[in-house]
């Protein structure tokens, strides 16, 4: 009995360790190109350092991220045998909280909480992903009605991920700054793919298919030159 309560000491003693040094038990990478698979989206093999979106498209900038997980699983060897829990380091990701910053300035929120679900195994190394709205519903709706056509503005993103341990302990990831520029070209979004006469459909195409994103599908008029 005595040796049973000393290996469950143990174990609880070790289930908030993180390796690193006491680093954030999760971590963002890079920023990477989109790329379609199947019917779906994921992270291209490039990184990038901004963007570019086009707000008349009425969309938010889809980012795709390296994640990674410092957590480890606890482990306890007694006679050549591993009496470690598996799972108790693991993070499920409950939120991305964005704030932003613009330059020339405009009148946003200061920061926007976005509610997700994701579940990052302990030791989860940086080719694991994560797509994220870069702008929050409320502040694209700012955006929209702010940014006029023929107006340029850069907006810087800081994007942190919170979330949970296994053992309900509070963990939130390092903070990471991505800039995109914005405009309002004025032009139409597609409907099912058909223009409005006197348009055609943006010829740089975006994996993704997401409107106004880095150029992506919309409809632009025939003569005119793209900013």
């Amino acid at each position: 009995m005595k040796r049973v309560m000393m290996m469950a000491a143990l174990l609880v003693a070790s289930v908030s360790c993180v390796s690193g040094g006491g680093d954030s038990a999760i971590r963002l990478l890079h920023a990477r190109v989109l790329k379609s698979e199947g019917s779906g989206c994921t992270i291209g093999e490039f990184v990038i350092s901004g963007g570019e979106l086009d707000v008349s498209g009425g969309r938010s900038y889809v980012l795709g991220l390296n994640i990674e997980s410092n957590a480890v699983d606890p482990s306890l060897i007694v006679g050549g045998e591993n009496f470690g829990s598996s799972g108790l380091n693991d993070v499920v990701l409950r939120e991305i909280v964005l704030t932003y910053e613009a330059q020339p300035a405009l009148s946003l929120l200061s920061e926007e909480r976005i509610p997700i679900y994701r579940l990052l195994r302990a030791g989860t190394t940086d080719e694991s992903s994560l797509l994220i709205n870069a702008i929050g519903p409320l502040a694209l709706q700012q955006i929209q009605d702010s940014v006029v056509p023929g107006q340029s503005v850069t907006l810087s993103v800081t994007i942190k991920a919170r979330g949970e341990l296994g053992n309900k302990a509070q963990v939130e990831s390092n903070e990471m700054t991505f800039p995109i520029v914005l405009f309002n070209s004025g032009y139409r979004v597609p409907e099912d793919s058909i223009c409005p006469e006197g348009t055609t459909l943006s010829d740089v195409v975006h994996p993704c298919g997401y409107l106004g994103q880095d150029q992506g599908p919309i409809c632009r008029p025939t003569t005119a030159v793209a900013p």
